[in-house]
């Protein structure tokens, strides 16, 4: 397999340019289809102010909301070397996802630092994936997104061994039944999981 890009594609996606959650809708009133961002490269991606190019930061933590299943904002550092206060920038406020940045109108975008239980770091969120017969499937190592509403499309899973898979295995995130802080369920037996872990891998070679 081939070295995966910034932006990756997904069964139900169509390799087009990116389009944020801002992005004007193309021909026909029909917006063009996303291609799912992960959440591991967004992390470190500078944040920036559509309107006047200023420089806000760079993403340090993706929050997802795991109640809505999607990206709830971006956590990071803002401000002069005496005043670096943690700032959230809510996903509904973002104008775009792009290859280079993180967009938000302006700096008035940038809320306090105040998060509901429900929202957890991607990049600390590892829970076990099992299927609906228990079968232990693995770890979530990423999550992928659609970048115009920040909506969890697949799980990136790792093996229950631990040891890294490169690349993940993806799994649909329509089949998880439960969500949880530490635990996913899926609505499928093992075998059944298994095969369509295995499709998604097809599709990305």
């Amino acid at each position: 397999m081939g070295r995966q890009n910034q932006f990756e594609t997904v069964p139900g996606f169509s390799p087009e340019a990116p389009s944020g959650p801002g992005k004007a809708a193309g021909a026909g009133g029909m917006a063009p289809s996303p291609v799912a961002i992960l959440a591991t490269q967004l992390r470190g991606r500078p944040v920036r102010s559509a309107r006047a190019g200023e420089a806000l930061g760079h993403v340090s933590q993706v929050l997802l909301d795991l109640s809505r299943r999607a990206i709830a904002g971006f956590r990071f550092r803002h401000g002069g070397l005496l005043d670096r206060r943690w700032r959230l920038a809510a996903f509904d406020d973002v104008v775009a996802v792009t290859p280079t940045a993180v967009l938000l109108p302006d700096r008035l975008a940038l809320r306090e630092d105040v998060r509901a239980p429900e929202v957890v770091a991607a990049h600390r969120w590892t829970p076990v994936v099992r299927a609906a017969d228990g079968h232990l499937l693995g770890r979530v190592c990423d999550v992928r997104c659609d970048p115009r509403t920040g909506q969890i499309v697949a799980l990136g899973l790792r093996p229950p061994s631990g040891k890294p898979a490169l690349p993940p295995a993806w799994l649909p995130a329509g089949l998880v039944a439960r969500w949880g802080a530490d635990g996913l369920l899926l609505s499928v037996d093992g075998p059944a999981a298994a095969r369509l872990v295995t499709t998604c891998l097809e599709y990305e070679a």
